[in-house]
């Protein structure tokens, strides 16, 4: 059944012209869509009475001047036909025709268009969990990761829910990726009746900025939410920060699927085709589609009037934990209660976490899990860091990853061109200065580890992804994501699907570190 939004048919009667003798005049009708999209069936129908049961009708195509048969069917008992196709992206134009017979004339229907909007969506995953990536591609029509987000969004299922999360959203010319991308999320709220909610920093779409155009057309179609200062601060120079989506279902099962998609990429041209990006999709994990989405209700509460505070009481309402889901104001900040890891579902080898953090520094305490025996296990040393800046403020995370080189650990750090002198003679007077290399447009912020864990040293391979730089600013004042993904942890099941991804973190890193130099813009370059 076509969605309303769909069902915007044009519906004509024309009478068959008569001919000799008794004939009887035949009254053909013939409804169909204006739009839908690509992929979807269209149902063209009608009646044609008088008619016996089983008495032929014709579907035609009008084209280069002239009608050509597509398809033929019958008239049922209450003189009703029925045509079922799956059309091609452009605009037809179709009429039904009912031969004449030896006791009535022919007829046909009025001509009714019919235009299919582009709108691909992507196969149903055989694998769990992927990883997609943009690079420096400015030759390119359309940026890989857009292509897969334009996939997926073209798959929602009629009538779900997609909830993102960005620090920005430009609506650059036509043509352009995020174009692509939001007339993806256009199409299927307007055809499938999808509800798109989109969270956003507030201080990019002030007025006289150049992004609120943007803004005007986001809110023709989504639920827009705008956070000040990040949605979790109150005077605080923090940001809205996040990079994430969900999708609650898709057209791939019977089944409720689920997809969400973490990332460090906003979305504009800019970022999507001329900067080094990273994300990972997770297919079917009701557990992480979870935390993202309630995540997502929480921010969205804080940006109401009543601020964060009413968060605590909205959560019990919905049946959610308190200890695990609720808020506290620390300072000028609301802080997660829950400081800890969300888990993925059983098996998967995932976890989710979010900042501003209180007390300690995450990323530095997960580092601390490894260490490395060159010896005895010389294949788990690598520890590779691809982050636009690391500032002193994270100098814990520095001096984690200095333990690690102490401890045998080959310890290498991608960042980007230029950055501050400040940040990169820092780094390396910790970690030494050919640790330390750099490359234009690095916006990516990923860390992966092949060490052994310090406990039982047994080997684990295990990224982190997301939105979070590795700053202090980003660790306790901005809204940011990061998945972590294990190879190791995950079961039998789902462990190739990891390893899939880790390898794919790994192919990644390669082609960033040969195009990387020892000159970072900083005058401690050497």
């Amino acid at each position: 059944m076509l969605v309303s939004a769909l069902a915007v048919a044009a519906t004509v009667v024309v009478a068959g012209p008569a001919t000799a003798g008794a004939r009887t005049a035949v009254k053909v009708t013939l409804s169909a869509p204006r739009y839908l999209l690509q992929d979807q069936h269209v149902v063209l129908s009608g009646r044609a009475s008088p008619a016996p049961t089983g008495a032929v009708v014709v579907l035609q195509r009008y084209l280069g001047g002239s009608w050509s048969q597509v398809a033929r069917s019958r008239v049922d008992g209450d003189d009703r036909y029925r045509f079922e196709l799956t059309l091609p992206v452009g605009t037809r134009t179709f009429r039904v025709v009912r031969p004449a017979d030896s006791l009535r004339g022919r007829g046909e229907s009025a001509a009714v268009r019919v235009t299919v909007l582009a709108c691909r969506a992507s196969a149903a995953p055989d694998h769990s969990v992927a990883a997609w990536f943009s690079k420096v591609e400015p030759t390119a029509r359309t940026s890989s990761m857009t292509r897969r987000l334009m996939g997926l969004f073209c798959a929602a299922a009629n009538h779900s829910t997609i909830s993102i999360a960005m620090y920005y959203i430009r609506r650059d010319k036509r043509g352009a990726d995020s174009y692509k991308i939001l007339t993806a999320l256009q199409r299927v709220h307007r055809f499938r009746g999808v509800h798109v909610r989109i969270l956003l920093e507030r201080r990019l779409y002030r007025r006289g900025s150049a992004m609120l155009p943007t803004l005007s057309y986001l809110r023709s179609f989504a639920n827009v939410v705008l956070c000040s200062t990040g949605c979790r601060g109150v005077r605080t120079l923090g940001v809205e920060h996040d990079k994430f989506v969900t999708v609650s279902d898709t057209r791939w099962s019977s089944r409720v699927t689920p997809v969400t998609w973490t990332s460090s990429a906003n979305w504009s041209e800019a970022q999507l085709q001329y900067h080094w990006q990273s994300s990972m999709v997770v297919y079917g994990d009701p557990a992480i589609t979870k935390a993202l989405r309630t995540r997502w209700d929480s921010m969205a509460a804080c940006a109401q009037p009543g601020g964060c505070g009413t968060w605590n009481t909205k959560l019990v309402r919905r049946g959610l934990s308190p200890q695990r889901y609720g808020v506290q104001k620390v300072d000028d900040v609301w802080q997660d209660v829950w400081q800890e890891e969300f888990p993925g579902s059983s098996g998967r080898g995932l976890g989710m976490s979010f900042t501003p953090h209180g007390v300690g520094d995450a990323v530095a305490d997960a580092l601390d899990r490894y260490t490395c025996d060159p010896v005895n296990q010389p294949d788990h040393v690598t520890v590779r860091v691809a982050h636009s800046f690391i500032s002193r403020g994270r100098s814990a995370v520095v001096q984690a990853l200095k333990r690690l080189q102490d401890a045998g650990c080959h310890v290498s750090v991608l960042s980007q061109i230029p950055n501050k002198r400040t940040h990169i003679n820092y780094v390396r007077s910790v970690l030494g200065v050919d640790a330390v290399r750099c490359l234009p447009l690095m916006h990516d912020k990923s860390i992966m580890v092949d060490a052994l864990r310090v406990g039982d040293q047994t080997p684990e391979r295990v990224v982190w992804s997301g939105s979070e730089g590795l700053a202090a600013f980003s660790l306790h004042l901005n809204d940011n994501q990061v998945l972590r993904l294990s190879v190791e942890e995950a079961s039998p099941e789902y462990r190739d699907d990891n390893a899939a991804v880790y390898a794919a973190f790994g192919r990644q890193w390669d082609t960033e570190a040969q195009l990387s130099t020892l000159q970072c813009g900083a005058s401690s370059d050497p």
